[in-house]
């Protein structure tokens, strides 16, 4: 498997869906259809990471292509606020940082759905209790976690 950290987040592993290439600068890696991945990554990240942290934070605000300034807003927090929490990835986010942050995230995933539909998934994802490794795999033209 890949130890895919590219990412920003420790725990991603790809277990195929990537080839490992030669070149004439070094070893690099060649990933299928990275856009749809982070997109499973991130749809992961919001269904199962227990407490989500600095890291999580930073990689869904680069996914949902936000700034800092764009986040804090959507949050009702200070730039100042998320900047800190990136700086900090292993520091648990606020309870209510944590649940509004998943909101977005999962409504910027299924833009077509209701937000009630929304604050339901977010509610109901079952939260395991730990991210020490997930694997992610690719099958025709989708990646999902293993």
């Amino acid at each position: 498997m890949y130890h895919y950290t590219e990412c920003g987040l420790p725990y991603i592993y790809l277990a195929n869906g990537y080839e490992l290439e030669e070149s004439p600068f070094g070893d690099t890696v060649s990933i299928a259809d990275v856009d749809n991945l982070h997109r499973a990554i991130a749809r992961w990240v919001v269904e199962n990471v227990p407490a989500l942290k600095g890291r999580e934070l930073r990689f869904l605000r680069l996914e949902m292509s936000l700034t800092q300034g764009n986040l804090a807003d959507l949050l009702g927090v200070t730039e100042q606020t998320v900047s800190l929490a990136e700086r900090n990835p292993q520091k648990a986010l606020p309870g209510y940082t944590d649940r509004l942050l998943r909101i977005e995230a999962e409504a910027w995933l299924d833009a077509t759905q209701p937000v009630s539909d929304t604050l339901q998934r977010v509610h109901d994802a079952p939260r395991h209790a730990q991210t020490s490794e997930q694997p992610f795999t690719h099958a025709g033209d989708e990646w999902a976690a293993a």
